[in-house]
């Protein structure tokens, strides 16, 4: 998943670098794919870390409760659709 990390983070910077010299979009276009990719690179990073966090045993108990509520839940929605 590393690899994958550095790819984005060099395609990041080829888009910054590239986008410098266009005079074709608008600014605001170009920050708001920016700031996307951006948010796209972090969530990725922050995949990492809890991936690498599970291959070392470094998670706490997942948390199941949600799964009580989940039968209700169907019977709720299977009332609602008729």
């Amino acid at each position: 998943m590393k690899p994958q990390v550095a790819k984005f983070e060099e395609a990041l910077e080829a888009f910054a670098v590239e986008s410098r010299n266009d005079r074709t979009t608008h600014p605001r276009l170009i920050q708001a794919q920016k700031d996307a990719m951006q948010s796209q690179l972090e969530s990725l990073r922050l995949e990492l870390i809890e991936y690498e966090d599970l291959q070392r045993g470094n998670m706490s108990p997942f948390d199941l409760e949600y799964i009580l509520g989940v039968s209700r839940d169907l019977i709720r929605a299977r009332i609602a659709a008729g």
